[in-house]
């Protein structure tokens, strides 16, 4: 009986871990549209195809002479920029 509470128990904590884990938004600036950078919110994980990876802290949309310009500061990572 301890072995399958074991068992069982053992496969909860798997799948619990599993739903905790929040993967990476990956930005790659050759194939980017708006929806995606739209739906990136404080909070998310966020990596570029350079490295730079982080927790999204702040979020700023500039738009200046017929771009968009999208700052993404990350939490002790600096800044991703991209510009549409």
């Amino acid at each position: 009986m301890v072995l399958q509470n074991q068992s069982l128990f053992d496969c909860v904590s798997t799948i619990n871990r599993n739903l905790m884990e929040k993967s990476a938004t990956l930005i790659k600036r050759a194939s980017i549209n708006v929806n995606l950078l739209d739906s990136i919110k404080i909070g998310d994980l966020l990596a570029d195809e350079y490295g730079k990876s982080g927790k999204v802290c702040e979020i700023e949309k500039v738009n200046r002479h017929g771009e968009c310009h999208y700052y993404f500061k990350l939490l002790k990572s600096g800044t991703i920029l991209i510009i549409l």
